[in-house]
């Protein structure tokens, strides 16, 4: 039991600073910390597109996105400037193994990001990899 303890406390506080950890945890529907680390650990096993509530239909994922634009934008930067893409997040989400069998335009994806583009395949997975990221902090 105290082993667990423990590694519920390493664990958030490897996430603690995570830039969108609110806005997950508002999303998710979680109840407590707890609850929130029990989810991240099964993302982690299954991956976040294996349905977990506010991240399973486009409806809500399309939420997530409208209401997180700005902060989710910067965390895209800050992964792509922290990787071997540069300041460039179109190539980014191109990498994104959501897309390994699709062939996106910087047109499409820049017309998400920055336009009123409201594609549905792009913003599921811009959504996805937030969770999948903050699942792997949470390791």
């Amino acid at each position: 039991m105290a082993q667990d303890n423990i590694q519920k406390a390493r664990s958030l506080e490897q996430i603690h600073d995570y830039p969108l950890l609110d806005e997950v945890i508002d999303q998710l529907g979680c109840n407590s910390y707890s609850e929130l680390l029990e989810i991240l650990a099964s993302v982690r096993k299954g991956g976040s597109t294996c349905g977990f509530h506010g991240f399973i239909n486009s409806v809500d994922l399309l939420k997530f996105w409208q209401e997180n634009k700005t902060a989710i934008k910067k965390q895209l930067l800050d992964k792509a400037l922290d990787s071997d893409y540069g300041d460039s997040t179109i190539k980014l989400i191109k990498s994104l193994h959501y897309f390994k069998d699709v062939e996106l335009s910087d047109d499409q994806i820049s017309w998400t990001l920055y336009g009123s583009g409201k594609d549905n395949q792009i913003v599921d997975s811009i959504g996805w990899f937030i969770l999948d990221e903050l699942a792997q902090l949470a390791e």
